[in-house]
């Protein structure tokens, strides 16, 4: 029976002899307790304690306002720590904001995580306004990260940027602006631009406009006047 009809399976259905999984790991090899370290790892509250203890009245306005109004979550200990929803509030001080950023990104422990969770490391102990902004701008300027990580995106092709021209009309560029609505026979606009004075020329043609016409408009219109040119560029209109 095909497994997509079989939909009330039951003892007969199944074979005799299946594998219900209780010798899976007999041939597992397991570490011995020599190679397992056990780590006593310091709260990261009560690292950073003393000088939030010494900063505490640096506050934000909308923490002091909050506070003043008892909103919820939001409370003062004795010990003039801040909490918000049971995270200890970090006081401005731009060096122990980058401390305790540093402390969940960089170190052993957490491995250079990108922005999300960095910031979960760090909201699981503090919190202070726009924690998600300061977090994204020191892991985008993480040399570390920068150097080794693995750019997930293709890379971009090289630029071969066109070199500035040392007169007028040396260096043109066009484009064809329509189709447009007719009038007097054309629908098309050819606008000729020179590169290094921006000089703007304008010419009425239409939209069927073939490789002979347009060296027709170029001698009639650019090179009588300004004589030859070094370099033409253009997209690829029809």
């Amino acid at each position: 029976m095909p497994s997509k009809q079989n939909t009330k399976a039951n003892a007969l259905s199944r074979c005799h002899d299946l594998d219900t999984g209780e010798s899976d790991n007999e041939n597992e090899i397991l570490l011995k307790s020599e190679f397992i370290r056990s780590l006593d790892i310091q709260s990261k509250s009560i690292e950073f304690e003393t000088l939030i203890c010494q900063h505490s009245k640096n506050r934000e306005e909308r923490v002091e306002r909050a506070l003043r109004n008892k909103e919820e979550g939001l409370k003062e200990l004795e010990n003039g720590l801040i909490t918000f929803r049971e995270r200890v509030y970090i006081p401005i001080h731009a060096k122990l904001r980058e401390d305790i950023i540093r402390k969940n990104h960089d170190s052993t422990f957490a491995g250079h995580p990108g922005h999300y969770k960095t910031a979960e490391l760090i909201t699981r102990n503090y919190w202070w306004p726009r924690v998600q902004p300061d977090v994204r701008e020191y892991v985008n300027g993480c040399e570390t990260c920068q150097r080794v990580k693995t750019h997930r995106t293709s890379p971009a092709a090289p630029l071969h940027p066109h070199e500035a021209p040392s007169r007028p009309w040396e260096i043109i560029t066009l484009d064809l602006l329509g189709p447009l609505p007719m009038s007097n026979g054309y629908n098309t606009i050819l606008v000729i631009v020179d590169r290094l004075t921006k000089y703007v020329k304008f010419e009425a043609t239409h939209v069927e406009l073939t490789a002979e016409g347009f060296a027709k408009t170029l001698r009639d219109r650019i090179f009588h006047d300004r004589g030859l040119l070094r370099k033409i560029i253009h997209d690829h209109d029809p």
